[in-house]
């Protein structure tokens, strides 16, 4: 997501002043390709942090159950967090304008 902001402000500003013209068409089909593979790291995230899960539940009993258990379920709680934010955050790289001062 931080290479989102990267890239929107190069668009708009690639040098000291800003663009004055609407920029090309590329870049919202270059900002959903990032979105769309941070998406794909965040749902193998889950994945990996679900699977982590699973197997600290199947863990004897004992003190390092719980660490792992902790870890994984943080680790399912973050992975969650992230998807959200990225699926918040694809919808406007697509239907925004990327330079709000270029004309429509």
């Amino acid at each position: 997501m931080a290479i989102d902001y990267g890239v929107s402000s190069y668009v708009c500003t690639p040098r000291d002043t800003p663009r004055l013209d609407a920029p090309g068409a590329g870049e919202h089909e270059f900002l959903l390709a990032i979105n769309l593979t941070c998406l794909a790291v965040a749902l193998l995230g889950l994945a990996a942090a679900f699977a982590g899960s699973r197997a600290a539940s199947e863990e004897g009993s004992g003190a390092p159950r719980g660490r792992h258990r902790f870890l994984a379920v943080s680790g399912l709680l973050a992975s969650a967090i992230f998807v959200v934010a990225i699926l918040f955050n694809t919808p406007s790289a697509v239907a925004v304008r990327l330079c709000w001062s270029a004309p429509a």
